[in-house]
């Protein structure tokens, strides 16, 4: 069994739930508000930052040149890609440069980013590379899911569906699938490897779950 699926193995209910979260398929059914895609967008832009220096920290302590290089370029399209989705989506959803300048994160994005740069500079290698999997792979699955089981009538949320189906965003999750399944874990670092795991998902879960339930909250 690969590192991988040992991990989403240790958390399948919890994965499940994830992928199928009900923000998610309104999503995929276009049901949700601007409203509260918007104050999505906005968290995950927050949420980038800390994400971003995660990786960073993880490419600084890869044992091997070729993942650090892997990492550092991965950093690098977390600031242009996906910064580059929020700035085309982010107007569209009536989320002004002014309006995200004074967002404030929400406290599972808090939680969450505390999560991801404490384990970075405190835990093992490992462990960080299985903190950082679940944003990676449920974006993917959740990207592919709806693509293969709605057509939003959005045309906004058909295009966020097609960036997280694509190819160019698969290949970054197939290479860091690959560095995940090669790298080592000792039998006594798993519980810690399968902790900050299960966690990620819990968190990845918890941020969905933000957005709707204080996304139509906000006030702009």
């Amino acid at each position: 069994m690969t590192m991988v699926n040992r991990l989403k193995d240790s958390a399948t209910d919890q994965w499940q739930q994830l992928i199928h979260h009900p923000f998610v398929a309104g999503i995929g059914e276009g049901t949700v508000s601007h409203r509260q895609f918007g104050y999505f967008l906005t968290q995950d832009a927050l949420y980038l930052g800390d994400f971003l220096s995660t990786l960073a920290v993880a490419a600084s302590r890869a044992p091997r040149r070729e993942w650090t290089e892997t990492l550092l370029r991965h950093a690098e399209n977390v600031t242009t890609v996906e910064t580059a989705l929020h700035a085309s989506l982010l107007p569209a959803f009536g989320v002004s440069a002014a309006d995200l300048g004074r967002a404030v994160p929400g406290l599972a994005t808090i939680a969450y980013t505390d999560h991801l740069v404490r384990t970075a500079w405190s835990r093992t290698w490992p462990a960080t590379m299985a903190a950082v999997l679940p944003c990676y792979l449920s974006y993917q699955e959740i990207g592919i899911h709806l693509k293969a089981h709605y057509h939003s009538p959005d045309p906004l949320y058909q295009q966020w569906i097609e960036t997280y189906a694509g190819d160019e965003y698969g290949q970054a999750v197939e290479e860091l699938l690959a560095i995940v399944n090669a790298m080592a874990v000792d039998e006594a670092d798993w519980p810690q490897v399968q902790n900050v795991f299960e966690r990620s998902v819990g968190y990845e879960y918890l941020f969905w779950s933000q957005a709707a339930t204080e996304g139509h909250l906000i006030d702009r």
